[in-house]
């Protein structure tokens, strides 16, 4: 994904770029920035470290996997067919902008069977320790309620990124531009100046 951000800033011959990534994004953003250094200004790193995670996203992928696509007859049909399996509401709302209309129907934009598949390499570190440390800005803001970026992933932080800030995000969770979208947009306007 990082080779592909890469050709797209190729393509649109712009020599450097300002990086902003959440989660996964936020993986590929911190790979980015340490493998190509000379193109990355700045980089923003939303609710993510340099760090393996556990795995709680069997479940999500269990109750998507079992929403009877074919009956469906409207995103609010399966909104409240997820409710029992994910209760919380930002969720389940953030988790259906992958749900779409063909003319066949709906189904999942994302490939939820690779996803699956490929679990253990998304929830490990980025592969980074062989890159010199970023020398440029960085700013890895955190969700207030989330567990993604935690004291003890200060160290590795500080390790990769020489300028990095940890800012957390109050009011929001692990979706944080979704829960506080003003906030994260103030928080990034800032940041990129």
């Amino acid at each position: 994904m990082a080779a592909d951000v890469l050709a797209l800033l190729d393509a649109l011959q712009w020599p450097t770029a300002h990086v902003i990534g959440h989660s996964m994004g936020g993986k590929l953003a911190i790979h980015l920035s340490m493998a190509h250094p000379e193109r990355v200004s700045r980089v923003l790193v939303a609710d993510i470290a340099p760090a393996d995670y556990p795995d709680h996203h069997q479940p999500l992928l269990d109750a998507l996997e079992a929403l009877p696509l074919a009956g469906l007859n409207s995103r609010q049909e399966a909104d409240a067919r997820l409710t029992a399996a994910i209760p919380q509401a930002t969720l389940r709302r953030f988790l259906l902008q992958n749900l779409i209309t063909t003319s066949a129907g709906y189904r999942w934009r994302v490939n939820l069977p690779s996803i699956r598949a490929n679990l253990p390499a998304l929830l490990a570190a980025p592969a980074i320790d062989h890159f010199p440390p970023y020398q440029g800005a960085t700013l890895f803001l955190a969700g207030e309620r989330s567990d993604y970026v935690r004291p003890e992933h200060y160290a590795a932080i500080g390790r990769h990124f020489c300028h990095a800030h940890i800012r957390t995000l109050h009011g929001a969770g692990h979706w944080l531009h979704v829960d506080q979208p003003e906030a994260f947009l103030q928080a990034a306007r800032e940041f990129l100046g």
